[in-house]
């Protein structure tokens, strides 16, 4: 079973990538929709949290092997949920993901039906359901990272340049949550303690 694979990117086409190890061996990976929004470049070197399953075409006794990729394991543990739920099977949940796994995760924990019907695959039926049975586990987990954002904010002393980066951030798109996860990716990533907001947004726009 792989769960993570690190490898240098060698070709991206129709939301697929080829990763090429250290070993010699070069893995086809299927990538959710929402990553052409920022999609990584050919010759970078990616680490993906994979799903690794195998298929049955046409439900005969031949299994063929399948990688789904994310950039963060939060991702991974939203399209893992998602595909517990009857009628939405891994190809289809990643199809759903045209936005990023955290943004749908939000969507269902406040039962916003209405956005989650503008995501391919998914129905009025489909919504309905994935707000029932995930809404409760996903508000959750929304409860505990704001908890520990907070527990972060008071730990540090602060960053007039960090906070800059994140309502910038916040500007061009990005969620809240999301925006100060990549700063702080920045901020770990930075060789000094003095970056300037517009260094961190670049840094963190790459993440």
């Amino acid at each position: 079973m792989l769960a993570q694979l690190t490898g240098t990117i060698l070709d991206l086409s129709d939301h697929k990538a080829a990763i090429a190890t250290n070993a010699g061996v070069a893995y086809e990976v299927s990538l959710p929709p929402y990553v052409s929004q920022r999609p990584p470049k050919v010759g970078e070197v990616a680490t993906l949290h994979t799903v690794h399953i195998l298929e049955s075409p046409n439900q005969g006794a031949t299994f063929v092997p399948r990688l789904f990729g994310f950039a963060a394991a939060a991702d991974k543990a939203v399209f893992e949920a998602m595909t517990q739920i009857r009628g939405l099977g891994h190809r289809k949940a990643l199809r759903a993901l045209a936005e990023p796994p955290q943004e749908v995760a939000a969507m269902i924990a406040r039962g916003d039906e209405v956005g989650l019907k503008r995501l391919p695959e998914i129905g009025a039926k489909l919504a309905k359901t994935l707000c029932e049975e995930l809404g409760p586990t996903f508000r959750e987990r929304l409860a505990i990272e704001e908890l520990e954002s907070a527990v972060r904010v008071e730990a540090k002393p602060a960053n007039p340049q960090a906070d800059d980066a994140v309502r910038a951030l916040i500007a061009l798109g990005e969620q809240p949550t999301e925006a100060q996860r990549k700063v702080d990716a920045a901020l770990r990533a930075s060789e000094t303690d003095d970056s300037q907001a517009a260094d961190l947004v670049s840094r963190a726009l790459s993440l």
